[in-house]
C-alpha cells in the first residue's frame, strides 16, 4: 500500500523575535523559529514553553565581488559605507549591539540605505551600494559564483543559533509532527 502524503498546512510568517514569541503565547503560531546571538545571554525560558536549537547560522558582512577593494579602501582611510537594517528589527539591533563597537573606532560607519529585508541588503551589497550583513546561507550561492566577496576577516560577523519554540503541553498532532521533523532534522 501507499502511503498517504502529509497534508499539515504550513504558513510562514515573517517577524521580530518579540512578536513571534508573543504569538506563540497567544497561541496564534503553533511553532516560532527565531535567531538568537551566541554572545548574548540565554533569557529562561517561560515554563510553559520548551524548545530546541535546530541549526546555526552567522550574519557575515558581503560586498560585489567588483566593489570589494574600494569599500575596503575607503575602510583603510576612515569610511564604511553600509547597507543597514531599521534599528527596531533584530539584525539592526544585532549589527548595532555587535558590530558596530568593533568598528566605530576605526571609521566613520556611512548607512547609505536602510531595508528592513536581507535578501535586498544582499543585492543592494551585490551592486556596490555598500557593505550588508546578511545570513551566510542566504549569501552562499552568490558567494560561490563569485559575485560577492566575504568581508568577515576585515569586519567581523555574529554568530546566531537558529531556536524553535512551541507550547511544552500541545497535543496537536500536526504541530508535534513538525517539531519530531524540525528537532531530528539538527
Amino acid at each position: 500500500s501507499v502511503a498517504e502524503p502529509n497534508r499539515t498546512h504550513i504558513r510562514l510568517r515573517s517577524a521580530n523575535r518579540d512578536e513571534c514569541e508573543t504569538l506563540l503565547i497567544r497561541r496564534q503560531v503553533a511553532i516560532s523559529l527565531t535567531y538568537r546571538i551566541k554572545a548574548e545571554p540565554v533569557v529562561e525560558l517561560s515554563a510553559f514553553l520548551t524548545e530546541a536549537v535546530i541549526g546555526s547560522e552567522t550574519l557575515i558582512p558581503v560586498c560585489g565581488a567588483g566593489h570589494a577593494n574600494t569599500e575596503m579602501n575607503r575602510f583603510r582611510a576612515g569610511t564604511l559605507r553600509i547597507i543597514g537594517y531599521p534599528a527596531d528589527v533584530f539584525l539592526g539591533a544585532a549589527i548595532t549591539r555587535h558590530v558596530l563597537p568593533a568598528i566605530s573606532g576605526t571609521c566613520t560607519v556611512s548607512v547609505v540605505t536602510e531595508t528592513g529585508l536581507s535578501t535586498a541588503a544582499l543585492q543592494l551589497s551585490q551592486s556596490g551600494l555598500g557593505v550588508a550583513w546578511v545570513p551566510e546561507a542566504l549569501a552562499r550561492p552568490a558567494l560561490v559564483r563569485g559575485e560577492l566577496t566575504n568581508l568577515t576577516d576585515m569586519l567581523g560577523g555574529i554568530d546566531m543559533d537558529l531556536v524553535a519554540q512551541r507550547w511544552a503541553t500541545t497535543t496537536n498532532s500536526a504541530t508535534l509532527d513538525a517539531w519530531s521533523r524540525l528537532t531530528q532534522a539538527v
